[in-house]
């Protein structure tokens, strides 16, 4: 089927070109309707993300998706293969049109808007928006690379003046703007930037009000006739005038300069409004302007500098109000703190430098052969480390235990500990000069900051765009490491799939089912869509079953991989088709133990072939389950016997080659379906709802108008909305409230999808009966959309019995 699928793939667009001349169409017209094909299908594909998306460029600026699809700016920061951030190329900008968006804020305040179908990078690889939930770990850039090195031409003490009016300047002043300091260094340093501007002097009056500075200083003119130039640069040239200070921002002028000036601009800043504790480590910067806030912490990025936003409430004038710190304190961060603004700082935000770094328990130790204390979390995923880990162990011939012994770490950082999230990229970078392995290598000198995830939120429709970009297809927006959504690859796929689902559709769902063979509910509804295509997908047999999923003999039906049963391995797997293969299929379960001699043929995986039903053709499933020690049995002194040599006469072994079952009560269907559910993850026999598929299409709302969030497209008309769903029960989750009495989230499935059911005290408590998995029920409630999650608010529950065939009833009497 794969190499079907690749000739047709190669050939495909031959064949169009061939087709369409057999239609009296000529070749070149032929080759333009294919390529328009292209760019018609990018609508069909939502990978979007909203115009005001901010796109990191190499030269240190940041464009918009919107202004990036007007002016064709053609660079961009993308991830290489080593996690290394590069220059990428762009090679489109789409527009996509207004659609859905959520908005993801992480732990480090990064906001990005995207729809549901783009890709982020995760821990688990590039993965879907909707596929994505707070227990991920999402990709952002520790530092945005920049090839700019020439100096803006700008004078230092405007930039000196800048970063002392936006942290503690107030410019709403009709004439000119004031400065307010406690610190004698910082007026000496701004009176003598400021006197640098023609025709400017400055007016200071010592004050003594509390919190709002001991000393102000007022800009003006020195001709009246004239305008000074520091209040005409300040006010009209940068547009800063009448700006409070909720309302203050950088100049995009800031964006072009270099290392060396952003490092004297926020130097300059960090005198008034910054933070240095020498107790803690701690650095921030404190501002009541939203706007600022996003722009110091890029301008750290570009030091290399990795801060958090935090949002916090103060007291001023009698008021709360709003206000946000950008804050860092881990010790690299210190360290590119000290070389690109330390040397700018004066007064006490320099003395508090200097006995941070002089009491610092790392900076003043050899830090770059020690591992830290935990609570960091600038961490790699244990996901992507241990496996990594254990794979180079492998590849050394050396066990975790010595390998922890040769690296000088502690060996209980390797223990499978559900509790440990990630590796310090030191501990990694430690343990590799002894592994030497390439990918651990990339992995701790990533530049790739693993951040959680705060909220993931629906917020409405907006226009939409995305960029293609070539050789990475990513790119670095508002921070965040982004798959570029290939809208023109995607339109050639499209167009291909399709051909291939209508020409080969039981090849294609076949080689679909087993892409997705890890992913139950993707499978449920690859199942669901052969079902509608009248493919019949039919339940695992251990005498045609391959590991994969396949098409049977007929070429119309597809048979269950084996690969896909909970507890069945690759090892046993591979025993049991190669045996197959070689002396033909078993004729009976003695024959199957007799034939299959593998160490993985074991309890647990007998016990899941048996219930997943790949046995029905050898025997009963519940006699088999009943009998499963006296199997086993068999298994171990059949292999014995062998071992030792005992033959017979012609050579068959000195055995009985039948086994005597002892009875037992056939398995009931439900019990195979709650099998099959369990271990296949979904119903493939049947469906405990089918007997009752005509009452719920007639007397309920099908769950799949829930879960496809059609609430999306049309929310007024469905939240709130009072409906009647009918299903099973799936699983029950029971937490006890603040009043001490239990509550119910709930999942019900039916025929069509599932959805979550909530379910409070008073009805657990009137209808306990009805409240059990695997009940057939009727629910009555009304849609909820709360936190953008669709669910049920559960009023009335009432169990659909079935008595027999024919008969119906409902309720728990």
């Amino acid at each position: 089927v794969g190499k079907k699928i690749l000739e047709l793939l190669n050939t495909q667009e031959k064949k169009f070109i061939q087709g369409a001349q057999d239609n009296d169409i000529s070749k070149d017209v032929a080759k333009k309707l294919w390529q328009w094909i292209l760019p018609f299908a990018q609508y069909g594909f939502n990978k979007c993300l909203t115009g005001d998306t901010r796109i990191f460029n190499p030269d240190g600026t940041t464009k918009t998706i919107e202004q990036l699809y007007n002016q064709k700016n053609d660079l961009v920061i993308s991830l290489d293969k080593n996690l290394k951030l590069k220059e990428g190329k762009i090679t489109n900008v789409s527009e996509n049109g207004i659609k859905p968006v959520y908005e993801i804020i992480t732990g480090a305040g990064r906001k990005i808007k995207a729809t549901k179908e783009h890709r982020f990078l995760t821990e688990r690889g590039w993965q879907q928006l909707k596929d994505i939930n707070k227990e991920n770990k999402i990709a952002l850039a520790r530092h945005w690379p920049v090839n700019n090195t020439k100096e803006y031409d700008i004078s230092d003490h405007k930039l000196t003046t800048l970063g002392h009016v936006i942290s503690e300047g107030n410019t709403c002043h009709p004439h000119g703007f004031y400065l307010y300091t406690n610190s004698e260094e910082e007026l000496k340093e701004y009176i003598s930037s400021l006197e640098k501007f023609e025709n400017t002097k400055t007016t200071i009056t010592k004050r003594n009000r509390k919190g709002s500075g001991q000393y102000s200083v007022y800009a003006k003119r020195i001709d009246i006739k004239k305008k000074s130039e520091a209040v005409k640069w300040i006010m009209e040239d940068l547009e800063l005038a009448y700006k409070k200070a909720t309302q203050k921002y950088l100049p995009k002028f800031v964006y072009q300069l270099n290392n060396n000036q952003i490092g004297l601009l926020l130097g300059k800043m960090w005198n008034g409004d910054g933070c240095i504790d020498p107790k803690t480590n701690l650095m921030y910067y404190a501002t009541s302007s939203k706007k600022l806030t996003g722009q110091v912490q890029d301008l750290l990025l570009r030091l290399g500098i990795f801060s958090k936003i935090h949002e916090k409430k103060f007291n001023y004038k009698d008021e709360i109000r709003t206000g946000w710190t950008i804050s860092f304190s881990r010790y690299d961060n210190i360290i590119k703190f000290k070389e690109n603004i330390g040397h700018f700082l004066i007064g006490k935000r320099k003395q508090d430098l200097e006995k941070l770094l002089l009491n610092h328990n790392i900076l003043n130790s050899d830090y770059k052969n020690q591992l830290f204390a935990r609570g960091t979390f600038d961490t790699i995923p244990i996901e992507l480390a241990r496996p990594e880990l254990r794979m180079a162990c492998q590849q050394t011939n050396s066990s975790m235990k010595e390998m922890a012994q040769l690296a000088d770490v502690s060996e209980r950082l390797f223990y499978l500990d559900p509790r440990k999230k990630g590796y310090q990229r030191e501990t990694i970078r430690k343990i590799n000069q002894i592994l030497h392995s390439d990918k651990l290598k990339d992995l701790s000198e990533s530049d790739i900051y693993w951040d959680k995830i705060k909220s993931i939120k629906y917020i409405g429709k907006e226009e939409t765009y995305d960029l293609s970009i070539e050789k990475n297809h990513n790119f670095l927006a508002n921070g965040f490491i982004v798959h570029n959504s290939h809208s023109a690859a995607y339109a050639t796929i499209a167009y291909q799939t399709a051909y291939l689902k209508a020409h080969f559709p039981v090849e294609f769902m076949a080689s679909l089912l087993t892409s997705e063979k890890t992913d139950v509910e993707r499978i449920a509804m690859l199942i669901g869509e052969c079902k509608k295509m009248k493919i019949e997908v039919l339940p695992p047999d251990i005498n045609e079953s391959l590991k994969n999923f396949t098409v049977v003999s007929n070429g119309k039906e597809i048979r269950f991989g084996m690969l896909a049963i909970k507890n069945v391995g690759e090892g046993i797997i591979e025993a049991i088709t190669s045996e197959r293969k070689e002396n033909g299929k078993f004729s009976s379960i003695a024959n199957f133990i007799q034939r299959v001699a593998c160490k993985d043929l074991n309890k647990k995986s007998m016990d899941s072939l048996i219930k997943s039903g790949s046995f029905d053709n050898l025997g009963e499933r519940n006699q088999l389950l009943e009998n499963m020690e006296t199997l086993l049995e068999y298994a171990r002194e059949y292999k014995k016997n062998k071992d030792n040599g005992q033959q017979g006469l012609f050579g068959s072994t000195q055995f009985d080659t039948e086994i005597k079952l002892i009875p037992a009560t056939p398995a009931s269907n439900f019990s195979k379906l709650s099998w099959e559910k369990e271990l296949l993850g979904l119903y493939v026999s049947s469906h405990p709802l089918d007997d009752y598929k005509n009452i719920l299409d007639e007397r309920t709302f099908p769950l799949i108008k829930i879960s496809d969030n059609m609430i999306e497209e049309d929310p007024e008309h469905y939240i709130n909305k009072k409906v009647q769903v009918g299903g099973i029960i799936a699983s029950i989750k029971k937490i006890i409230t603040k009043t001490g009495k239990p509550m119910l989230f709930m999942k019900l499935e039916d025929l069509t999808d599932k959805a979550e059911i909530v379910v409070f005290p008073n009805l657990v408590a009137s209808k306990p009966n009805a409240l059990q998995e695997n009940k057939i029920v009727f629910i009555k409630g009304r849609i909820d959309n709360r936190n953008n999650e669709p669910k049920i608010v559960a009023d009335d529950i009432e169990e659909i019995i079935k008595t027999n065939k024919e008969e119906i009833v409902y309720g728990e009497n």
